[in-house]
C-alpha cells in the first residue's frame, strides 16, 4: 500500500494558530470551510472592531490560500493537523486550548479570558464548488471506483476474448 502523501510545511491549521497567537486579543476562531467564513471572538478593550475585521479578513485569506494548495485537505487528514495545532497552541500557552474539526468547521478556543467578547465574521473567498474538501474527496472517490469498474471491465473483457480465441476441443 502506498503512502499518503505527507503534509505540506505549512499547515491552514499552523497559519490560523500564528495569526491567533499574534494577536493578544483573540479569544477564539471557528473557521467554516464549505462557507469559507472566518468568525473570531475578540476581546474589545484590546482590539477595535476595525483592527478585529481587518485580522479576521487577512488572517482568512491566508488560511484559505493554504487550504487551495494542501494536497491532503478532504482526505481525513486534516484530523492530524488539528491535532498538531492543539499541540502547539497548548506548548505556547501552557494550557490545551479547546480545538474541535466538526465536519467541514474548526472551531478553536484559546484560553485566555475577557468580561464580554465581541464577534466579527469575515467572508474570506467567494468559495468555488471545486474548492470544497469535502465535495474533492467525494469525486476522487468516484473517480477511483469509475476507474476501478472500467478496468474490472476491461480485464473481463481480455479474458472473454482470450477465451473465444483458444481451440477448446469440443466434439
Amino acid at each position: 500500500m502506498p503512502n499518503p502523501p505527507s503534509p505540506p510545511d505549512l499547515r491552514c491549521t499552523d497559519v490560523l494558530a500564528d495569526a491567533l497567537i499574534g494577536h493578544e486579543g483573540a479569544l477564539a476562531a471557528r473557521l467554516d470551510y464549505r462557507r469559507a467564513v472566518l468568525e473570531l471572538v475578540y476581546d474589545p478593550r484590546r482590539l477595535d472592531h476595525d483592527q478585529a475585521a481587518r485580522w479576521a479578513q487577512e488572517a482568512g485569506q491566508r488560511v484559505w490560500e493554504q487550504v487551495q494548495q494542501c494536497p491532503l485537505a478532504g482526505t481525513g487528514f486534516c484530523h492530524h493537523c488539528v491535532t498538531k495545532m492543539r499541540e502547539e497552541l497548548t506548548t505556547f500557552f501552557g494550557h490545551p486550548p479547546r480545538v474541535a474539526l466538526e465536519g467541514e468547521v474548526l472551531s478553536v478556543r484559546l484560553p485566555r479570558r475577557a468580561d464580554a467578547p465581541a464577534r466579527v465574521v469575515a467572508k474570506i473567498a467567494a468559495a468555488p464548488a471545486s474548492a470544497d474538501p469535502q465535495r474533492l474527496a467525494r469525486a476522487s472517490r468516484k473517480a477511483a471506483l469509475a476507474a476501478g469498474a472500467l478496468f474490472l471491465f476491461l480485464l473481463l473483457t481480455i479474458f472473454a476474448l482470450l477465451w473465444l480465441a483458444a481451440p477448446h476441443g469440443l466434439a
